[in-house]
């Protein structure tokens, strides 16, 4: 996505998650978002709303070992990748 593109889908998003504070598709697109903007610490706030619920979903994990080895925390990366495909 484009930059503009992202802040309008994440315009969007957020406005639909005020509707649902724990809507999965929008918490995992939002993490994505954060992700490609390189906001790993922002991603993993989405992510630990979705896995409040969705904690044997593989996408939710995945998407997790991602941003905490963005972040640098490879053991945690490990643990997420583990997690979602164990």
């Amino acid at each position: 996505l484009r930059t503009g593109a992202c802040d309008e889908a994440t315009i969007q998003l957020v406005e639909a998650l005020k509707l649902d504070r724990v809507n999965h598709p929008v918490l995992t697109s939002l993490c994505r978002i954060a992700l490609e903007q390189g906001q790993a610490m922002e991603a993993l706030s989405f992510l630990e709303r979705s896995l409040a619920t969705r904690d044997t979903e593989p996408l939710v994990h995945t998407l997790r070992a991602r941003a905490l080895f963005a972040q640098g925390d490879l053991e945690g990366a490990d643990d997420s990748f583990n997690k979602a495909y164990h």
